[in-house]
């Protein structure tokens, strides 16, 4: 088991938007789609358990296919234009943006995850830090943000080398995007990329890895730098993230795939106020 030095929490933030949120009334009815893999248990979980913390109003709906997520997609419009607003939150196997595009019709605003072609376009076409991201940035990416900030400060971020393993539209890419607008210098690499040498790993101010595989151990790790750790897979049962612990001997500053994914949960509960 590695002793780890600086262990950053998601608990302050967590915290700081229960507080915020919790006497505001619920904008947003979220209904949650479910397929039926045995690793959704945990997040539904995490989601309910939050929910009922902030006292917000959550529907668990299963489907089995992509016609019954567009129809969810379709009854959650309906229901929003008939004056009960609904968001949808898409799970796993389902994470592709062309199912919220499945017709003309802009399905932004039921879109919980910034996951819709519309939302990511968005994202994509502010030109200035300013603006209100979170409305637009799937949860996760916004989450890391959120981290990184604290880790590093967010008027830190201006010139720092960070690293990001991961390449998806729902973490790589937009995270890569909030942190140009904050003059932050982002290289995103992927399992096809450079080898990930302690050299090479050694030239960034921070690492963000979300690859679902363990890629940094003993052989690479560097303590002098942050890493971020968004990866997430399971060992005889147990999450894992993309960093060896269990086997690397000192851990100076590390920020678990737990902590992320309840910041992240919390985030997206935001989004129904």
């Amino acid at each position: 088991m590695s002793k780890i030095g600086v262990l950053n929490s998601s608990e302050d933030l967590c915290e700081t938007i229960a507080q915020s949120y919790f006497h505001k009334p619920q904008k947003f009815q979220l209904n949650v789609l479910l397929t039926n893999r045995s690793d959704e248990q945990a997040y539904t979980r995490s989601i309910k358990n939050i929910a009922d913390k902030m006292g917000l109003k959550v529907t668990f709906l299963p489907v089995e296919n992509i016609y019954d997520v567009n129809a969810r997609i379709s009854e959650a419009l309906i229901a929003s234009n008939n004056g009960t607003p609904t968001k949808i939150l898409l799970t796993h196997d389902f994470h592709e943006p062309t199912l919220f595009n499945a017709s003309n019709i802009d399905t932004s605003d039921v879109d919980a995850d910034g996951f819709s072609i519309q939302n990511i376009g968005k994202l994509f076409e502010v030109k200035n830090h300013n603006v209100y991201l979170s409305k637009y940035v799937p949860c996760t990416a916004d989450a890391i943000f959120c981290l990184l900030c604290q880790d590093v400060g967010l008027n830190e971020i201006k010139g720092k080398k960070i690293l990001i393993i991961n390449r998806t539209n729902t973490i790589g890419l937009p995270l890569m995007k909030m942190i140009l607008l904050n003059d932050g210098v982002p290289t995103v690499t992927h399992s096809k990329g450079p080898e990930l040498t302690k050299e090479y790993l050694s030239q960034f101010d921070v690492i963000v890895t979300a690859t679902g595989y363990k890629i940094i151990d003993n052989s690479n790790y560097n303590e002098n730098i942050p890493i971020i750790d968004a990866g997430v897979h399971f060992e005889n049962g147990k999450l894992c993230g993309d960093v060896d612990t269990e086997n690397i001997d000192y851990i100076s500053d590390y920020t678990s795939p737990r902590a992320i994914g309840k910041l992240t949960t919390y985030l997206l509960l935001r989004k129904l106020f």
